[in-house]
């Protein structure tokens, strides 16, 4: 693994630090400690190390310190990006499905009150209402659990990338 940046997936957590597992890497198992300070991202990005479930997959980056101990600056548990056209947005959830020919699921986008949404110049936090379907978007976020075919995201950031109705 490289010094600054880990991936895998949490086999233990304490409030001192987690260990996680990463098949095909020598060693397959390490350790990861926290700091007074290490952001966690699993709904929102001011969560407790205690909401780090077993399972969940992690993205964290990293440190060394002089004794070769790797601890943690920021750890986001299961991850998500994508992109796709806005098909409905009653509010609260903005659904997004892949642009032909890509293939994949649908998200439900959940605008939460730290998402920041990105409208051409202006950026709104908390607010998806000026996203219209037919819409382009680029998302980032997390999932409630590592399922990759999960549906809903809780979004971090949303990025409309073409206004148009179809291309």
């Amino acid at each position: 693994m490289p010094p600054h940046f880990v991936t895998g997936t949490l086999i233990s957590v304490t409030a001192e630090g987690m260990t996680l597992w990463a098949a095909g890497y020598d060693p397959e198992t390490f350790s990861v400690s926290f700091q007074n300070g290490t952001q966690f991202c699993r709904r929102g990005c001011s969560d407790l190390w205690s909401t780090l479930v077993l399972g969940d997959r992690i993205q964290a980056g990293t440190f060394l310190t002089y004794a070769g101990e790797r601890v943690a600056n920021w750890v986001n548990a299961n991850p998500m990006s994508g992109w796709g056209w806005v098909t409905s947005n009653p509010g609260s959830h903005v659904l997004v499905r892949p642009m032909p020919p890509m293939k994949g699921d649908a998200h439900s986008l959940a605008i939460e009150p730290y998402t920041k949404v990105f409208i051409g110049k202006t950026q709104r936090t908390g607010d998806g209402s000026g996203l219209q379907v037919g819409n382009a978007v680029y998302f980032t976020g997390t999932r409630p659990d590592p399922n990759a075919t999960g549906y809903d995201v809780w979004a971090f950031t949303v990025y409309r990338t073409y206004s148009g109705r179809n291309w």
